[in-house]
C-alpha cells in the first residue's frame, strides 16, 4: 500500500511538473521576453491551416502548409500533420504559429495567433533560430503560496561546465542570458519559502530558450537558544512547541537542543505558537516545571509567536532558572550489614546534578550526590563480591519527585551477571 502511495504521489508530481511547463511556454511568448521554449526534439513552425479545427475536448490531427520553418523540422518538408487539443477553434487557410514541446507523455503541440507588427521581437526570435547566432537563455517566474509574484528568490543555474546566479526582480522574474547550450539544472531560495520541488531541470539550443516555473510554499521557522540565567548555553534539553486554536495548546513537535544551546523548528504553516520546556506530556521528564518562553510559568507572561508570509522567521529565546535540587544520600551495605566499600551506584531512570561520573561508595560505604526535585529515580547497588568471584547487587529502589533530602539504604544480595540483574542497559538510557 505505502509503495502505491509513493506510485501516486509521483505521479502527481509528474503531472504537475507537465502542467507548469506548458504554462510556461504559454507566458514565456509575452513581453518581456518573446520567447518560445525548445528543446532537442522540438519542432517550431510558421503555416497556413489546410483544415477546420473545432474544439471537441480531446486531441484531433490537423494538417498545416509550412510556410517558414524555425526549428526541427528536415529540410524541404512542405506540410505536416500534428495532434491539437486546445479552447481556441482554427479556420481553414488560417496562419498560426505550430510548436511542440516535449515532455514525459509526448510532445505537448499548440498552434498560436500572432501579429505580425505587435510581436515583432517574438518573430524575431524565432527567425534567429535556425542561424544559431542569438545567445541561448533561461528564464522564468517565482511564485508565492498566493500564485502571485516572488520577488527577491535566489535565482542559481548549473550545467555545462558553468554556474549563473541571479535574484527574481519586482516581478518575480528572471533571465540568464548568454548561456553556453547543454543541461542546466535551476534551483531557487527565498527566506521563509521553499519550493514547490527541490529543482528544475531544463535543456537549452543554441540561440533558444528554456523556461521554468518555481513556485514556493511556506516554510515557517522559529529558532532560538536556550540558556541558563548566566547566559551558559544549555545543552541536551528538550524543547516544546505547541500550535494554539484559540486558547487551547496542541502539541506540534520537540527539539533536542545541540552543544550551543540552539534549538530549530522548520517547515511550520502559519499560524499562532508558543515555545517552552516540560510543554508536551512525553518521557523522559525533565528537571524543569512548564516553562513558556522566555522562561516563565504562567502562560499569561508568555510570549504567543505569529507566523505569517510577512513573518515567516521567528527568533525566540529561552531564559531558564536554575532547576531545583535536592540531596540523595546512599548506604552500600554487604548482606551481613558491614559497609560495602567501592560499591557502584548504578542509574537507571534519572539524571544526577553532577557531570558524569562514576558513583563509588567511600569506606563506610556511603556516597552522597545531588538530584533534581521534579525527576523520579531508578537505582541500585553492585559491586565484585570480597572473593572476587560474583557480582552481587542491590534490589533496585524507585524514588519519586519530590523536595525533601532523600536517605537509601541498599543491601547487596542478589548474586548473578550484569546482564541479568537489569533487563536493558543504563547507558543507553537518555539523560533526561
Amino acid at each position: 500500500m505505502l509503495a502505491r502511495a509513493r506510485s501516486r504521489f509521483a505521479l502527481c508530481l509528474v503531472v504537475l511538473g507537465v502542467l507548469r511547463r506548458v504554462e510556461a511556454q504559454e507566458r514565456a511568448r509575452d513581453a518581456p521576453f518573446s520567447c518560445e521554449p525548445v528543446v532537442p526534439g522540438s519542432v517550431l513552425f510558421r503555416g497556413f491551416a489546410l483544415e477546420n479545427y473545432e474544439p471537441a475536448g480531446h486531441e484531433q490531427r490537423v494538417r498545416f502548409q509550412i510556410e517558414e520553418p524555425f526549428f526541427g523540422l528536415p529540410a524541404n518538408t512542405k506540410e505536416l500533420e500534428v495532434p491539437l487539443e486546445q479552447k481556441e477553434g482554427i479556420a481553414r487557410g488560417e496562419e498560426r504559429i505550430v510548436g511542440s514541446l516535449p515532455n514525459e507523455y509526448g510532445p505537448h503541440w499548440s498552434a498560436e495567433r500572432f501579429d505580425e507588427a505587435a510581436e515583432k521581437p517574438y518573430l524575431e526570435y524565432l527567425r534567429g533560430l535556425p542561424s544559431g547566432k542569438a545567445p541561448a537563455r533561461i528564464l522564468g517566474w517565482t511564485s508565492g503560496p498566493d500564485g502571485l509574484p516572488l520577488a527577491g528568490a535566489i535565482v542559481r543555474a548549473v550545467g555545462a561546465g558553468r554556474e549563473y546566479e541571479m535574484q527574481s526582480n519586482g516581478r518575480g522574474t528572471f533571465e540568464f542570458a548568454g548561456l553556453v547550450p547543454g543541461k542546466y539544472r535551476v534551483t531557487a531560495s527565498h527566506l521563509g519559502f521553499e519550493t514547490f520541488v527541490p529543482f528544475e531541470e531544463v535543456e537549452i539550443v543554441r540561440a533558444g530558450c528554456g523556461v521554468v516555473t518555481l513556485p514556493f510554499e511556506f516554510e515557517g521557522t522559529i529558532r532560538g537558544a536556550v540558556k541558563d540565567q548566566h547566559g551558559s548555553p544549555l545543552q541536551g534539553l528538550r524543547v516544546d512547541l505547541v500550535q494554539l486554536d484559540g486558547d487551547e495548546e496542541e502539541p506540534f513537535e520537540s527539539r533536542q537542543t545541540d552543544a550551543g544551546g540552539n534549538y530549530r523548528f522548520t517547515g511550520i504553516d502559519p499560524g499562532r505558537y508558543r515555545v517552552g520546556i516540560s510543554l508536551a506530556h512525553i518521557a523522559p521528564r525533565q528537571p524543569y516545571p512548564r516553562l513558556y518562553a522566555p522562561g516563565v510559568e504562567e502562560v499569561a507572561n508568555g510570549y504567543v509567536v505569529q507566523l505569517s508570509e510577512e513573518q515567516p522567521i521567528a527568533d525566540i529565546d529561552l531564559w531558564l532558572p536554575d532547576p531545583k535540587l535536592r540531596e540523595f544520600e546512599i548506604n552500600v551495605l554487604w548482606s551481613d550489614g558491614s559497609p560495602a566499600k567501592g560499591a557502584t551506584i548504578a542509574l537507571v531512570y534519572g539524571r544526577w546534578h553532577a557531570p558524569a561520573r562514576p558513583l563509588i561508595a567511600d569506606d563506610q560505604g556511603v556516597i552522597s550526590v545531588w538530584g533534581y526535585e521534579l525527576l523520579a529515580y531508578r537505582i541500585y547497588a553492585y559491586a565484585k563480591s570480597r572473593e572476587a568471584r560474583d557480582v552481587m547487587a542491590s534490589m533496585e529502589r524507585v524514588i519519586l519527585p519530590g523536595h525533601d533530602k532523600v536517605w537509601i539504604r541498599l543491601v547487596l544480595s542478589e548474586k548473578g551477571s550484569m546482564g541479568s540483574l537489569v533487563s536493558f542497559d543504563p547507558a543507553k538510557l537518555p539523560l533526561f
